[in-house]
């Protein structure tokens, strides 16, 4: 027996700047091999989880291209497309993990994470100010100051 799937991810993405709220939307195939045994009943459990927070369950969007297992009502290729609320959070990188479980008489259970940039304009974050550049100013403030020490040595003489 064995179970596998392929998940296709289409956002969110870490080429794409996001704000207030990011879309969720992937497609996923599962494939399986089993032998039916006793009376378990086949489950598939999706979930979302932002930077390590508690997973949040979700479930499959209906289309015409679902199809079932076997003599069940469970989509074996399930596709998501939920508005996810990032407000909350911090400007820069998050990671959201995406979680599929297929349960049968054993569980399996894998996670895919996929990285994204938030950039809120109400964010508590610090803004992105540039250092002074010290650094590069430093010169040319003592060039100033030895003109001016300079100018004030050639007065009193």
């Amino acid at each position: 027996m064995s179970t596998h799937f392929n998940l296709t991810v289409y956002s969110p993405n870490n080429q794409t700047v996001y704000n207030d709220s990011v879309l969720l939307n992937f497609n996923m195939q599962w494939q399986y091999d089993m032998i039916p045994v006793g009376n378990y009943q086949l489950r598939l459990e999706y979930a979302y989880s932002i930077d390590n927070n508690p997973f949040v369950s979700i479930v499959s969007n209906q289309s015409a291209n679902d199809f079932h297992a076997g003599g069940t009502t469970i989509t074996t290729n399930p596709s998501f497309s939920y508005l996810v609320n990032i407000s909350n959070l911090t400007n820069g990188y998050h990671k959201i993990l995406i979680k599929a479980s297929f349960l049968y008489a054993w569980q399996y259970s894998a996670t895919y994470p996929v990285y994204f940039l938030v950039n809120n304009p109400t964010s508590n974050s610090a803004p992105n100010v540039p250092e002074f550049p010290a650094l590069t100013i430093l010169p040319w403030l003592l060039s100033l100051l030895s003109v001016a020490l300079a100018m004030r040595h050639r007065k009193t003489n």
